[in-house]
């Protein structure tokens, strides 16, 4: 993902605090729940370079820092301006500069106002951030009823002008709609990038497999709610970060063997550099070697705080998978989805769910509305590709899903500038070299389907490839969409 426009917004934020004070003072820069997710892309260095000192969560109680600055990002839900309110009644920070990821109402401003009793708010802004990160390579809308603001505000802050692919064969005609909103909007086409409009009924089985990935799996058992407690502990999921970046699309049972193997490697790290810090202290060593070892150890200590709390995460992650699996067969039967399995041997709902989408299971009572939304009629992959993705699921081979299909396709269609695609349309700008995909799922995606792409990309290095959807998808609210 390119973040290159959102750091220099960034940017341009911290120099007006340096341009218009007579002494310059640090940044701290403050987000919320909403936000945090935009920028966690952001390393600390770049964070660094615009003068943030640290980042911190917003809160309503008083922390004495008039030292400071403070850069807020933040959205305008209730609490947050509830919050936002609360803390200016009672500043910590000297100057404010708030910052909104969307327009903002005269009713927000005027509730604000009357806040600022001591008069510290610099400026107000709203910015086009209508999109929220969960990985690098996926996105979903904060609003799931408004595609249109995310794909848009997407776009915008990417810099991209696509061209567009439409499924035809759509059980909603609101896909329609919003292409030709989006058409108005990225005038004209950059020819290198495309993107494609789907409506989650092209392919109804594949986010019933359940994930493997460790950010997947924190989906799936719904605990994305610790990544919420390591924001309050002033720590995320930063994907610049190393560690972070190495484990997020790894399987569990990898990233656990990858995680404590570094935990044990960085513990004992920091106890040799502790001990050597102390001998240098007690025996009035070299002033030298003693910063560089403190250096060292404030480097190990970043290093430590990241893999600590991954380690806590995939802890509190595999406590959860004890509960919901029991035991190591029924782990396994689960898992061994993603290449082969016997339909007649598995018994349980999300079985019996995926055997109606394979017209296996003639007596299910989830037939009939299963039926209404995945059916031949609106698959957009040739006969043959679709049936032999069925076939895989009963012998021993590897599953692929359809989006993986898909891009097989576009990669084909970059090559020969033919559309093979009977249902995809191509609405705007042309076929041409694109290297930049942006997949947008009307209905929600999988965090299986980011894995598989994810793992195409590593194949694939031409191309960069990045998957939207109106949310994202669990057993659970899938269900409810499948048979609403």
């Amino acid at each position: 993902m390119d973040i290159s426009y959102i750091k220099s917004i960034l940017l341009n934020f911290t120099k007006l605090f340096n341009e218009n004070e007579e002494e310059r003072k640090l940044i701290y820069f403050i987000v919320d729940e909403i936000t945090m997710s935009i920028i966690s892309f952001i390393s600390q260095t770049d964070k660094i370079q615009f003068g943030i000192m640290t980042t911190t969560s917003l809160k309503s109680t008083y922390d004495n820092r008039t030292y400071s600055n403070a850069l807020l990002f933040i959205s305008p839900n209730k609490k947050s301006i509830n919050d936002l309110c609360k803390h200016l009644q009672n500043p910590s920070y000297n100057k404010y500069i708030i910052l909104f990821n969307e327009t903002i109402n005269d009713l927000i401003l005027q509730k604000i106002a009357t806040s600022d009793i001591f008069h510290c708010i610099y400026n107000i802004y709203s910015i086009p951030f209508q999109f929220k990160c969960i990985t690098p390579n996926c996105f979903i809308s904060l609003d799931k009823n408004h595609s249109f603001n995310t794909i848009s505000s997407f776009l915008l802050l990417n810099n991209l002008h696509p061209s567009i692919f439409l499924q035809t064969n759509s059980i909603t005609t609101n896909n329609k709609l919003l292409v030709e909103q989006l058409k108005k909007e990225i005038h004209p086409s950059d020819n290198t990038s495309l993107l494609v409009i789907l409506d989650r009924c092209f392919d109804g089985y594949t986010p019933l497999i359940p994930n493997t990935s460790v950010f997947g799996q924190l989906v799936e058992y719904n605990q994305i709610n610790l990544i919420t407690y390591f924001i309050n502990k002033s720590f995320y999921f930063n994907f610049e970060q190393i560690h972070t970046k190495q484990i997020y699309e790894m399987n569990f049972v990898d990233a656990q063997e990858y995680i404590s193997q570094k935990k044990k490697e960085i513990d004992d790290s920091w106890e040799e550099l502790k001990e050597k810090i102390k001998n240098n202290t007690l025996h009035s060593g070299d002033d030298v070697e003693l910063n560089q070892l403190s250096l060292s150890k404030n480097k190990l200590d970043i290093e430590k705080e990241e893999v600590d709390a991954l380690y806590k995460i995939i802890f509190e992650l595999s406590k959860e998978m004890i509960k919901k699996y029991q035991t190591k067969e029924k782990f396994g039967e689960y898992f061994n989805l993603h290449n082969s399995f016997k339909l007649k041997d598995l018994n349980d709902e999300r079985i019996e769910i995926m055997k109606c989408i394979l017209n296996k299971n003639g007596n299910s009572k989830y037939n009939q509305q299963i039926i209404k939304k995945c059916n031949e009629k609106h698959r957009i992959l040739p006969f043959n590709s679709y049936y032999g993705i069925i076939n895989s699921l009963i012998t021993n081979t590897q599953y692929i899903p359809p989006i993986i299909e898909l891009l097989n396709t576009i990669k084909n269609i970059k090559e020969t500038k033919i559309n093979i695609l009977k249902y995809l349309k191509l609405e705007y700008g042309n076929i041409n070299n694109w290297n930049t995909i942006i997949l947008w799922i009307e209905g929600g995606i999988s965090l299986v389907e980011e894995k598989y792409i994810f793992d195409w990309c590593q194949k694939n290095k031409e191309f960069k490839v990045i998957i939207g959807g109106s949310l994202i998808l669990n057993f659970e609210n899938y269900k409810d969409w499948l048979l609403e």
